[in-house]
């Protein structure tokens, strides 16, 4: 997916809300986007910045660990070849892209993230209070 797709996925999904994203894209495209951006981090720990897009399996790996929970690829890790890519933090990458978290790497990455935590159990928080009062 490219970098547009990736941030409607995260707007949908409630790790981001719209002031964050329009508050990212006014410094994108002023070109004063650092490194320390969370969306940036993640675009480039996935490999955004290397394959110029990102894939839905990476980015589920990604945000289930946001989320505190470990998963891995549906693929046996000790067929693989992995290793690193430029701006990768987490996890390693198979000749193929797909990216291999280690356990450790979830609690690291809740930690880095957890603004994108918080904003996401809001959401949720939200929708639940929506349903309640649909339903009432």
């Amino acid at each position: 997916m490219d970098k547009q797709i990736f941030k409607i996925i995260l707007l949908r999904l409630g790790f981001i809300n719209m002031n964050y994203l329009e508050h990212y894209e006014r410094d994108e495209r002023s070109e004063n986007l650092t490194g320390s951006s969370l969306l940036q981090s993640i675009w480039s720990n996935l490999g955004g910045d290397v394959r110029n897009n990102v894939t839905l399996n990476n980015l589920r790996i990604f945000l289930f660990a946001i989320m505190g929970t470990f998963i891995e690829p549906l693929l046996d890790r000790h067929d693989q070849t992995l290793g690193k890519i430029d701006n990768n933090e987490y996890g390693y990458f198979n000749e193929f892209g797909d990216l291999f978290l280690e356990f450790d790497d979830v609690h690291r990455i809740q930690k880095f993230y957890s603004d994108l935590y918080f904003i996401r159990m809001q959401f949720e928080a939200l929708q639940t209070q929506h349903r309640k009062q649909e339903n009432a």
